[in-house]
């Protein structure tokens, strides 16, 4: 949708009862076609037998799935530039796993640290008690 919007940019859609014509609307490939389930972010350019005509500002044809009222997802009210790229990032399965693998490595290699009540030494060996105090398993 350049010049409105670039790659990269989260968009923000309301769900409306009409959409006009000039309305920038997202709506998804429809389930039998290559790239089922992808939002596009299109205009809607006119309307015949209840569905809208759309068009890519950058694109010289129409496009060849014209939705009806129910299959748009909303219109475009705002825009963030350059967050969406961000969020996919964050969202991306690889940067998410080493997250959680760095999380699980430093709480490992940390530890829980020295018990409450711990009498043993660093090397783990038993410390002497004070005079008086005796083990739980002397009589």
């Amino acid at each position: 949708m350049l010049p409105v919007y670039q790659s990269g940019d989260l968009v923000i859609v309301r769900e409306s009862n009409t959409y006009e014509v000039g309305a920038i609307v997202a709506y998804r490939v429809p389930a039998s076609n290559i790239g089922a389930g992808t939002l596009i972010l299109h205009r809607v350019i006119g309307q015949h037998d209840g569905r809208f005509i759309l068009r890519g500002d950058n694109n010289p044809e129409d496009d060849s799935w014209q939705p009806r009222n129910g299959s748009i997802v909303g219109e475009a009210v705002f825009s963030i530039p350059r967050i969406g790229s961000f969020l996919a990032t964050v969202r991306s399965p690889v940067l998410l796993g080493s997250l959680g693998f760095g999380i699980a490595f430093t709480i490992v290699a940390l530890g829980p640290g020295p018990q409450k009540g711990s009498h043993r030494n660093k090397r783990g060996a038993p410390l002497p008690l004070p005079r008086g105090i005796r083990s739980q398993g002397e009589a």
